[in-house]
């Protein structure tokens, strides 16, 4: 084995740590759900996908129905660390309604290279 290859090796090993683990965090985020602009934070985030919150979202809205298991979730989602701000689709895979905030599991779907490398950014630094 090479120079070169076992510095690949130590590389894949480092990053295979966090795919797949989730990183508490506070980032803030947005979504439309129906004609309506919610704001949402994520708390934790993995390569994969993440979980946020909803809040001051009452049982007596429209949108709090709307929000349904296997939906699609666009967030436009702004990484503290850098200031820059991506756009993830996702699909919802989990919903926890209280009475006043709802709690989303979202698994991202077909996210492009530049939003994975800033996840990756965000996620081991």
């Amino acid at each position: 084995v090479g120079l070169g290859a076992s510095a690949y090796v130590a590389e894949t090993l480092s990053l295979a740590r966090y795919f797949g683990k989730r990183f508490d965090c506070i980032l803030p985020a947005m979504t439309m759900i129906g004609q309506e602009i919610l704001s949402v934070v994520i708390m934790d985030i993995s390569r994969d996908g993440c979980q946020c919150v909803i809040r001051d979202l009452k049982r007596d809205n429209p949108v709090y129905d709307a929000i349904q298991v296997d939906k699609r979730i666009d967030l436009k989602v702004k990484f503290t660390d850098t200031g820059k701000t991506a756009s993830i689709n996702g699909a919802m895979r989990t919903v926890t309604r209280d009475d006043d905030r709802v709690v989303l599991g979202v698994m991202f779907l077909d996210v492009s290279p530049a939003v994975k490398a800033e996840l990756d950014q965000f996620i081991t630094h």
